[in-house]
């Protein structure tokens, strides 16, 4: 699961830092501020970064997205579909014994416990907890039997 929130992550980054930049390529001169404005002033003050000569990395991947915004997005779609596709077989139970290969052990015995007892006896326990009745929801009182 953390390699999937992990994996889940990187793919948003990964957008955010070519899909946006591609689709405001295609904007273009509409995101520019009007020249006299405040915005236009900021702009114009902050254009001037000392990084050595070097523009930073993100700008530089920044620019190349918006200087050719179709190959860019075309890139970024057929990668989220490449994830997308894995998506296809995902399952989010929680896997049991009824999952595993046929001929295994682990089959054979829940295939023989959901016959000799039903088959429910093999589903998860869930469990209610009524916590509205105390001050402290994180500590749960056993029930006390009715008379």
């Amino acid at each position: 699961m953390v390699l999937a929130g992990a994996g889940a992550v990187l793919i948003a980054v990964a957008v955010s830092t070519t899909l946006l930049p591609a689709m405001m390529g295609f904007a273009g001169e509409w995101l520019c501020p009007k020249p006299g404005s405040r915005a236009a002033r900021r702009e114009r003050a902050t254009q001037q970064p000392d990084h050595g000569g070097r523009r930073p990395s993100g700008e530089r991947w920044g620019r190349a997205a918006v200087r050719r915004p179709m190959p860019t997005l075309l890139a970024v779609l057929v990668g989220l579909l490449a994830v997308a596709v894995r998506a296809r077989d995902l399952q989010l139970a929680l896997p049991d014994n009824g999952s595993a290969a046929v001929d295994g052990t682990r089959r054979k015995a829940y295939d023989v416990v959901s016959e000799k007892f039903g088959p429910s006896f093999n589903g998860p326990l869930l469990i209610l907890a009524d916590t509205s009745h105390t001050d402290d929801p994180g500590r749960v009182q056993p029930l006390s039997p009715r008379s």
